[in-house]
């Protein structure tokens, strides 16, 4: 072996283990000796990482660095769970990670191997900023950030230090970027995200220190109300360093949460509660009013907030119907014509990318994400078919012929559909009544007719799976709106309300329904006390057919 491929082999030897965060203090030194007097390793150092951060964002890899054989083989594309977001991001944040490493040791480092625009070490970059105010010099998207105080006065920031930690900043919060292995939190509340490599990572906080043990925690900081640490991953040490309790150490474990008063004089064992962390803003509803060419948000008391996209939007998008939030908190939307597309936005309504092409004679309808990850979609008016996505383009699963050994069975007009808790296909036939089901895409022959599962419905056009009962949309009479039809007997979801054409519906954690009228132009919530609160009086709805909770955002949970 040449020495050129012995140096190799040794520096790939030390960044591997950098990564999983593995390395002794003697080899984190030989590291960062290497990386600040070679250019060469330098260079590596950087293309490795931005190399394991694409193979990991490509086959979906794991927090243990193990690539899933299932991730390896299959051809169709899946929507990668939140759980990977820091991973995603590692190539982007490339420019820091040398800097990372000269701060562990604690090594001074020159301007002139500064990535900043001042001059000092980039040790952070901005991600993500929603509906943020600025209490500090504001921030963009992608920009590096040296050592500086950073304050959010409302909404959410999400930035990445060092090698890999993510850090979300909610609603009124102040912190001190002091290094990639530290920061101090001044007021607020903050998640944290760490993957192997970021392992000692610590939050710094009057009198205490929270050192991440391999984990994802959160702190609420506040001079009146004193610190909480929840831990909903892995495991931190909170350290006392001043006021009574000074020298103490409180070890936390996954699910498991420590209230200190501001003066240091307590440490009490609280509930884990994650939702401290939520967004600020509260959940959302968009519906689609597919003949105003366009998707409107409101909260959930019916007050309109603003448009999420419109006919002119970049893409444009043609009567927009089919909506659904996708396992990667994105937001997937059909456009109901001919050779309709699937496109993808991010929770403000920007363009991300265009999930399904469209195909000839195919209009999407009611969308659906598998037990695979998969997206899958009726038509209910052309082909009258069921879809899934594969690689950007719509596949049958299952046929209009849905058996072929009764060459007579077909589907009428197949619009609602989802998936029961044994992972099978539910589809409802407007035309005939019935609900069908079929073999998901596990099984072993998937499409395969099962059962039927109900019949006698009147005119069904949405399905919903919940708490282990199916729920159906009827309309006719007195009997329309959203009912529990499995197992049976039948009974109203919602109290009785006035209801001409029920096109979909959503059943609420508090109970309460929400029902797309199309008829009326309205969508109503109906509470579980008989209250109806409308949506669509103040801004005019023209043919709305699709409705999406969009839940509140809480970077502690939404990457589970």
């Amino acid at each position: 072996m040449t020495q050129a491929a012995e140096h190799f082999d040794d520096l790939a030897a030390l960044l591997a283990g950098y990564e999983q965060g593995n390395l002794s203090p003697a080899e984190l030194a030989a590291l960062n000796d290497r990386l600040v007097h070679d250019v060469e390793a330098r260079r590596w150092f950087n293309e490795y990482f931005q190399l394991t951060a694409a193979i990991r964002s490509r086959y979906q890899v794991d927090a243990t660095g193990s690539i899933p054989f299932e991730s390896a083989v299959d051809a169709a594309p899946t929507v990668a769970p939140r759980g990977m977001t820091w991973l995603k991001y590692a190539a982007a944040a490339a420019v820091i990670l040398l800097a990372a490493v000269g701060w562990l040791i604690q090594r001074p480092v020159s301007s002139s191997e500064s990535s900043s625009p001042t001059g000092r070490i980039a040790i952070a970059t901005l991600l993500h900023s929603r509906n943020v105010t600025w209490g500090s010099d504001p921030l963009t998207e992608g920009m590096p950030i040296a050592d500086r105080t950073i304050a959010i006065r409302e909404g959410r920031a999400d930035l990445m230090i060092g090698a890999g930690t993510m850090m979300s900043l909610i609603g009124d919060t102040e912190v001190r970027l002091d290094g990639p292995m530290h920061v101090t939190m001044i007021r607020g509340r903050a998640v944290f995200d760490c993957p192997p490599s970021m392992k000692g990572f610590s939050v710094g906080l009057p009198g205490v220190e929270v050192m991440d043990l391999g984990t994802r925690f959160a702190v609420a900081q506040s001079e009146v109300d004193g610190t909480e640490v929840h831990v909903l991953k892995g495991h931190v040490r909170v350290s006392l360093t001043g006021g009574a309790m000074n020298g103490r150490q409180i070890e936390l474990a996954a699910n498991q949460a420590v209230h200190l008063t501001a003066d240091r004089s307590t440490a009490t064992d609280i509930a884990l509660n994650v939702h401290a962390f939520d967004s600020e803003r509260g959940d959302e509803v968009l519906i689609s009013d597919t003949r105003g060419d366009r998707v409107l948000r409101y909260d959930l008391n019916g007050q309109y907030i603003g448009r999420f996209i419109t006919s002119e939007s970049n893409p444009p998008m043609r009567r927009p119907g089919g909506i659904v939030m996708g396992p990667d908190g994105r937001v997937y939307l059909a456009e109901s014509d001919a050779g309709g597309r699937i496109l993808c936005f991010d929770r403000e309504g920007r363009y991300e990318s265009t999930y399904c092409a469209g195909s000839p004679g195919v209009t999407p309808d009611t969308l659906v994400f598998g037990p695979d990850g998969a997206l899958y979609f009726t038509d209910a008016f052309n082909s009258k078919q069921v879809y899934r996505v594969q690689r950007s383009a719509a596949h049958v699963f299952i046929a209009n012929r849905y058996a072929p050994d009764a060459p007579g069975r077909h589907f009428g007009v197949p619009r609602g559909m989802c998936f029961d808790d044994r992972g099978r296909l539910l589809v409802a036939d407007r035309e005939s009544g019935d609900v069908l089901a079929f073999a998901g895409p596990e099984a072993a022959k998937p499409g395969r007719l099962l059962e039927l599962v109900v019949d006698g419905l009147s005119r069904p056009q949405s399905l919903l799976w919940r708490d282990d009962k199916l729920y159906a949309t009827q309309t006719g009479g007195p009997g329309s709106g959203l009912w529990s039809v499995y197992p049976t007997p039948a009974a109203r979801a919602h109290p009785p309300v006035a209801l001409n054409f029920v096109v979909e519906a959503q059943r609420l954690d508090d109970g309460s329904t929400l029902v797309v009228d199309t008829s009326a132009r309205l969508v109503f919530r109906v509470l579980a006390d008989g209250e109806i609160i409308r949506f669509g009086a103040d801004e005019k709805l023209i043919g709305p057919t699709h409705v999406l909770l969009m839940p509140t955002e809480n970077p502690l949970t939404e990457k589970e």
